[in-house]
């Protein structure tokens, strides 16, 4: 690199560096740039901390959110097939005498409940509950499915 100094008198004289010093400059400011303060190295560590611990919470909570919608699935099929079971059986049957009732099939123990529909002795209502244990709370949760038999349509089919 050459630069143009012009003296007293008014005279340009061309003064050129050494390649030697120009490289060794460069080398400084590369290196200068090259290193992290610890500052930012901090800052860098801190927010890959936090980028792992909110990822491994999210991944935890999706995981408890599948498994209790996999028990509350679990507890609907189950309650579902007891319901489907009760509406094969005749419309004077003993499992659906009006009132709560329980019911042992396939090793499980079904809690369902009997009424006349809006006072009606041609129809009855039929609830089964399901219960289900949330992974995320520990708490038993509970819901029902509901269905109505008509004495025109469950008569006589044991």
């Amino acid at each position: 690199m050459s630069r143009i100094i012009t003296g007293l008198s008014g005279h340009h004289r061309l003064q050129c560096r050494s390649t030697r010093h120009i490289t060794q400059t460069a080398t400084a400011s590369i290196q200068k740039k090259a290193a992290f303060t610890l500052t930012e190295v901090l800052v860098a560590l801190f927010l890959a901390v936090l980028a792992v611990t909110s990822t491994y919470k999210l991944l935890n909570y999706s995981r408890n959110v599948l498994r209790s919608s996999s028990g509350q699935l679990d507890a609907l099929n189950r309650a579902r097939s007891c319901l489907e079971y009760l509406r094969t059986l005749d419309f004077d049957h003993a499992y659906l005498n009006v009132g709560e009732q329980l019911l042992n099939r396939n090793g499980e123990t079904f809690e369902y409940e009997v009424e006349l529909y809006n006072g009606n002795s041609d129809i009855k209502q039929i609830t089964v509950k399901a219960e289900w244990t949330s992974v995320a709370s520990g708490k038993t949760r509970e819901t029902e499915l509901v269905t109505l038999l008509s004495r025109s349509l469950h008569s006589g089919s044991d």
